[in-house]
């Protein structure tokens, strides 16, 4: 009979410790007003902002001293190449006393979703070059553009990490 309890205690123990672990699998989600991604452990959630300053909602994360990430929640509007441009023109190209110059631009995809990777050179004191990432992440009558601007001095390896993110993207209005 006491052998019995103790196997009942250890299964409910080993019950209750795999809730545990699962629990804390699911603990790095963010979720607010219908929208929900789980960011990599070492993103600092920045801002919830909506509308946002270039329309529509924008989830935004810190991911570097000087790098972020950012995503859109929007109607569907645009496609990838007019946002890209639009939000190009409202960052870092706008700044016309440092001019940058777009030294890279390809399309590719991340995680199966059409994306635009560019390459900006800056020339401000120095020269600096900053990534930008763009990727279009349609879900159903709404469209979320990832946006990723990466600071070369942060050298960060942001591919997985991006992709377990666009992945576990999640839109209910």
């Amino acid at each position: 009979m006491a052998f019995r309890k103790f196997l009942l205690l250890l299964s409910l123990a080993t019950f209750l410790a795999l809730g545990a672990c699962t629990n804390e699998q699911n603990e790095n989600v963010y979720s607010n007003q219908g929208f929900s991604i789980s960011p990599a452990p070492d993103w600092v959630f920045s801002r919830d902002d909506n509308p946002s300053l270039l329309g529509g909602r924008e989830v935004a994360f810190k991911i570097g001293e000087f790098s972020s990430i950012s995503f859109y929640i929007r109607d569907k509007s645009l496609s990838l190449p007019e946002f890209s441009a639009h939000m190009l023109e409202k960052t870092l190209l706008a700044d016309k006393s440092n001019p940058s110059d777009i030294t890279k631009d390809i399309n590719s995809k991340i995680s199966g979703f059409a994306s635009r990777e560019l390459i900006i050179s800056s020339h401000l004191i120095d020269s600096y070059q900053t990534e930008a990432i763009f990727v279009d992440v349609p879900k159903g009558k709404q469209q979320v553009f990832g946006v990723l601007f990466l600071a070369d001095s942060d050298q960060y390896d942001f591919r997985d990490e991006l992709s377990t993110a666009i992945e576990s993207i999640e839109v209910t209005r």
